[in-house]
């Protein structure tokens, strides 16, 4: 029994650790997501650009700087020159 425990811990330690490695992967240099994922998860009204209004405050937050204009709109162009600096 205490094999079979153990075993299902180790198991589920790899999955978790599997699991966190995928989403890892899957972000930029200073843990920010790419710019297409970004568009694609929050981009309501289809523009190819990253609106204020679109993100929840904290995500917004996290990247406003690279709104370098102050439009409250962040274009790819602005955004990955704003990942290339966060990446430094």
């Amino acid at each position: 029994m205490k094999i079979g425990f153990w075993l299902g811990a180790i198991f589920a330690f790899c999955i978790t650790m599997g699991t966190l490695e995928t989403v890892h992967a899957q972000q930029r240099p200073g843990g920010i997501p790419s710019f297409t994922r970004i568009v694609n998860t929050f981009d309501s009204n289809k523009d190819g650009a990253i609106e204020k209004s679109e993100l929840p405050p904290l995500a917004w937050a996290k990247i406003a700087k690279a709104d370098t204009n102050g439009d409250g709109l962040i274009t790819e162009k602005e955004f990955e020159a704003f990942r290339k600096q966060s990446a430094k």
